[in-house]
């Protein structure tokens, strides 16, 4: 009951900061990095937006469910693990390959980057 509760709000709080970090990287430094084409740049305006609503509108309400009902402890799981699914193909992945790429053609330049 309490361990899942507890589990699921720090889960809720990690996925819901990931998204945030990465609106402030774009906006602190992958927009006005010269090294990077427009299309690189345009990509991960795309993916942070993308990650941000598929968070706000689908895993969020999957950990809200595992939340509220955390009994019994299967489906609060369940939901917990449907919301973490949705974070890793909409949010983590796609985030990933584009910052992957980026440190490639750039370098690590900036202390945001890879957040």
């Amino acid at each position: 009951g309490e361990w899942q509760k507890t589990f699921t709000m720090l889960t809720i709080i990690i996925h819901f900061v990931h998204p945030l970090l990465c609106v402030a990287n774009y906006l602190d430094w992958v927009r006005y990095e010269d090294d990077l084409s427009s299309r690189v740049k345009n990509l991960y305006l795309a993916a942070t937006i993308i990650a941000t609503v598929m968070y706000l509108l689908v895993a969020s309400v999957f950990y809200m469910w595992a939340y509220r009902w955390p009994l019994p402890e299967e489906y609060a799981q369940k939901r917990r693990i449907y919301g973490i699914m949705v974070n890793l193909i909409f949010s983590d992945i796609p985030l990933f390959a584009i910052e992957v790429d980026i440190i490639w053609k750039v370098g690590i330049v900036s202390g945001i980057q890879g957040a």
